[in-house]
């Protein structure tokens, strides 16, 4: 069994221009998730189709 969850968070990041700021702070949110909701192993939540 599979499922996916989307969802908007909240936060004071604008600087869409730089892409190394973005992939920082994807990476940080996605690391507060993980904390959060103890996620594992397949279950981590990590960005994908970031290079898009």
């Amino acid at each position: 069994m599979s499922f996916c969850v989307e969802g908007l968070i909240r936060n004071n990041f604008y600087d869409m221009g730089n892409i190394e700021a973005v992939e920082a702070e994807l990476n940080r949110a996605s690391h507060l998730l993980n904390d959060y909701f103890h996620l594992e192993g397949e279950d981590k939540y990590k960005p994908e189709y970031f290079k898009c």
